[in-house]
């Protein structure tokens, strides 16, 4: 009979936990990290699960960053803010293109030195010259270096993440 209990009660707690874990992890809830999928879904790394996110196009941003930090709060910053990102600390015009990005951060030395040269393979390219790109850096001659390299805008670090919601958002 005690056995009989403790494994109705065993297998009421996993269907509780099982309900309970449901509930909680919706993206916009859960807390463990979420990482895209090839084929446009999003699977949280801790319990697997998969979603379908009605993400438009308008709605994604790359980011460029070397320096993982950056990196992370970026995309958590942006990410709940609604916007789906991809971050990356180097990646080729082909790469970028795959994501179809409606926007694109990037600092502007990344880790190989060329932020600003792709910066300027991305506005010269017919496909991605459309693309608002917005260069971030701690150089103090950042706004000549947008203009060269023919940056939409640009953010001088450090920067309040408020202000990169709000020009992200200027964007789209």
């Amino acid at each position: 009979m005690d056995f009989l209990i403790g494994f109705v009660i065993l297998v009421f707690n996993i269907i509780l936990y099982a309900l309970i874990t449901s509930i909680l992890h919706e993206k916009a809830k859960c807390k463990h990290s979420w990482r895209e999928l090839e084929d446009g879904t999003t699977q949280c790394s801790i319990c697997f699960k998969v979603i379908h996110l009605n993400v438009t196009k308008n709605k994604r941003i790359f980011v460029l960053e070397d320096d993982k930090n950056i990196s992370k709060l970026t995309y958590q910053i942006l990410s709940d803010a609604g916007y789906w990102v991809r971050t990356g600390d180097y990646e080729s015009v082909e790469n970028i293109m795959k994501f179809s990005p409606a926007l694109i951060l990037m600092d502007f030395k990344l880790s190989n030195g060329f932020g600003n040269a792709l910066c300027l393979d991305l506005k010269n390219n017919p496909v991605t010259s459309q693309i608002p790109v917005i260069l971030f850096s701690n150089s103090e001659d950042i706004e000549t270096i947008a203009n060269d390299c023919l940056a939409d805008n640009y953010l001088s670090e450090p920067f309040h993440m408020d202000n990169l919601v709000d020009m992200v958002k200027s964007y789209g």
